[in-house]
Formats: structure tokens, sequence, C-alpha cells
């Protein structure tokens, strides 16, 4: 897993992912993503796996009542199962989710559990009001 740091006014973008070596194309015709890649003087592409953003300014609104759900809930049932609850909560978009658990709720048919609804929405407000 490589991990690649962007500094650009005050903020950092966190990029972690893993290099991969593209291949020609297979159909004649077809865009060369090596050999553009080596007009541009790369040979390798980066699999962003996680992309965080972080900022020295401090949170405030809706996205520092999501953090703190987050948080809460990651605290109190472990990484994994809080990131799981947060989802089905707070919409997929709204949670980082590593790839490999999302992907156990696509492949067994369960991915709609993690798209925020009606219902999610009124949890949530339960739970803050």
């Amino acid at each position: 897993m490589l991990t690649n740091f962007i500094i650009c006014d005050n903020r950092l973008l966190i990029i972690e992912g893993n290099l991969y070596q593209p291949r020609s194309p297979k159909n004649p015709g077809a865009f060369d993503f090596k050999k553009y890649l080596a007009k541009q003087g790369s040979f390798s592409g980066l699999k962003g796996e996680k992309v965080v953003f972080r900022t020295d300014k401090k949170l405030w609104g809706w996205t520092n009542l999501r953090n703190r759900i987050i948080n809460g809930f990651t605290d109190a049932l472990g990484k994994e199962n809080g990131l799981v609850i947060s989802s089905i909560i707070l919409g997929r978009r709204a949670v980082d989710l590593p790839p490999e658990t999302r992907d156990l709720f696509v492949n067994i048919g369960l991915a709609h559990v993690l798209a925020a609804s009606g219902f999610h929405v009124a949890l949530l407000l339960g739970i803050v009001f």
C-alpha cells in the first residue's frame, strides 16, 4: 500500500492505494493508457483506495455532526462495525467504508441497505433530538 501526500493552501490531501503497471490495449485503435503515461514521463498508475482531505480549520455544521456520529459508533462498536452502522444511518457516500466491506454488501445483494433513505434520516433525527 502506497500513501501519497499533497499539501496545498494549508490543506492536506492523503491518497492511499496501490501502484500498478498499465497494459497496452487489446482492441486496435483503443486508447493506449500505457503510451500516454510514457509521454508524460510516468510508467505506473495509482489505484486510489482511500482519499482523506484534512484541513486545519475547525469543522462545523452538518460535517461536525456527521463526524461525531461516525466517531461515536466506531468508539462503541469498533472501527469496522461502527463504519457499517454509520453508513446504514448516514448513507454510503457519507462514510468511508473499506472497499472490501462495501463489495461484500454488493455481492450478497444488500447494497440498498447502505443507501440513505427516509427511514435512515428519521433515525438520525431521532438520535439527534
